[in-house]
């Protein structure tokens, strides 16, 4: 009488050859070296964002502030008028005409310009 055999496959050990190692570690190096270049393009990223989110906080404390006062501090042009009784500069915006301040004339100021013409 024959004996049948069956077979069923088993959860066991199975050893690895040196050959099957050398390239599980060359696998392993490979993976960590990309997960170092993605931990740096991650920081990088961080960084940029944080630059970013730095960045609008500043806008919006400068609009705050400009709303909150309802003005800012701008270089516009100017002319001058001089009040030699008063001994003042009055000053004017060229572009509203509004009086901006008055300045009290320094010694240079006070000298009056003689037409010779």
């Amino acid at each position: 009488m024959k004996e049948d055999l069956k077979t069923k496959t088993q959860y066991t050990k199975y050893k690895f050859t040196e050959v099957e190692k050398g390239e599980i570690a060359k696998e392993l190096a490979r993976s960590v070296s990309r997960k170092e270049e993605l931990e740096d393009q991650k920081k990088a990223a961080v960084a940029e964002f944080k630059s970013g989110i730095e960045a609008e906080e500043l806008s919006i404390k400068s609009d705050a502030r400009k709303l909150r006062n309802g003005y800012e501090m701008r270089y516009i042009e100017c002319r001058a008028e001089y009040d030699y009784d008063r001994k003042e500069i009055k000053w004017y915006r060229l572009d509203t005409g509004e009086f901006v301040k008055a300045d009290r004339m320094s010694a240079d100021d006070l000298q009056m310009e003689l037409d010779m013409a």
